[in-house]
């Protein structure tokens, strides 16, 4: 009895219990991954998982930085460096000096609102494309200009060039380049006018520069040799009206007249001031060719290159560590299955 019962149990077992078979495997392995995701998991610190994401794009963050300065290196090989060249010019000793090579002290003969004055006047002077006009076509600097792209494409279909007009829109060319790369600026509390002038050739700066400043005390000059002629015409013509032509006074008046306007055709026939003539007014600081170029150095930009390389490559790094990406993806602005209240409301209304 005892062993038909032992049996009995063993047969209702293997009833109760199906026979191992791939499906139920498969489903069993499947129940049992479903339970592992309610295990709780350790939770890891924000920074320590930070570091690791950065550890882990190693390649990337060396990269990145490599290739930036490689980058920067070939642009600045390939780029024709700039150089700067700068003169000093003092306002006001124009007016008020006696003769070339005499030194004057504006300060003592011009009041703070004069020269104030005279200070926004000789800016714009030295901006003007008046002056820059005369320089380019003293130095022939637009002999550097070539055709525009409107010239260009005229003369491949074969269209006439006016030479007069070519000429002229070169030389008009020519003098805008040049105002884009001038810069005039007043020294703080002082009296001083700083003119600079970028070129890739820093002897062409330096002349450049000097050309200007001799163009503008030439022009001032002119400018004062004619006032003085007006003022003694007007002199001599007011005194003219109580005393006689043999009169001292007219007599003094005629001969003052007379040396300021041979002085005024002197000028007017005379070149701009040389190196020498200028050095020796002593109110002018002439430019020297730089030496260096402008801008920031090969090393700052490469170490600027090495720094936001670095950057962008941790920002992309701690972005993937984090899935950034997938969580705008997923949010309700970027959802449209999710609208924003505003768009809900007007599909109500709508829908209404």
């Amino acid at each position: 009895m005892r062993g038909k019962r032992h049996n009995r149990r063993k047969e209702i077992a293997a009833v109760r219990k199906p026979p191992a078979t791939p499906l139920r495997e498969t489903i069993v392995s499947h129940q049992f991954h479903e339970a592992e995701e309610f295990i709780p998991n350790p939770v890891t610190a924000p920074l320590t998982r930070t570091v690791n994401g950065i550890v882990r794009n190693t390649r990337l963050i060396v990269g990145l930085p490599v290739a930036a300065m490689i980058l920067t290196a070939t642009a600045v090989g390939l780029s024709a460096p700039r150089y700067v060249a700068t003169a000093m010019l003092q306002v006001g000793l124009v007016e008020t000096e006696r003769a070339a090579g005499t030194k004057t002290d504006s300060n003592q003969q011009l009041s703070p609102e004069a020269l104030s004055n005279l200070e926004i006047r000789d800016t714009r002077i030295l901006r003007s494309d008046g002056l820059a006009n005369k320089v380019v076509a003293r130095l022939g600097l637009d002999k550097l200009v070539g055709r525009s792209r409107t010239q260009q494409l005229q003369a491949l279909f074969g269209i006439e060039l006016n030479p007069e007009a070519f000429e002229r829109d070169r030389l008009n060319r020519a003098t805008a380049d040049l105002t884009s790369r001038l810069d005039v600026k007043n020294e703080a509390r002082t009296n001083l006018i700083q003119v600079s002038v970028a070129d890739t050739v820093p002897e062409r700066a330096a002349q450049i520069v000097n050309a200007l400043v001799a163009e503008f005390v030439l022009a001032q000059r002119l400018k004062k040799y004619s006032a003085n002629a007006a003022l003694s015409r007007s002199i001599l013509t007011d005194a003219l009206l109580v005393y006689g032509d043999r009169h001292p006074t007219i007599v003094a008046a005629r001969a003052h007249l007379a040396l300021e306007e041979k002085r005024l055709e002197r000028a007017l026939q005379s070149n701009p001031p040389g190196a020498e003539e200028l050095t020796a007014t002593g109110y002018v600081d002439l430019a020297r060719p730089p030496t260096r170029s402008a801008g920031p150095g090969l090393l700052a930009l490469l170490f600027l290159a090495l720094l936001g390389g670095f950057t962008v490559a941790v920002g992309i790094a701690v972005a993937l560590e984090w899935q950034v990406m997938a969580h705008l993806i997923r949010h309700p602005v970027f959802n449209r299955s999710s609208p924003l209240p505003w768009m809900r409301q007007n599909s109500e209304r709508e829908a209404c």
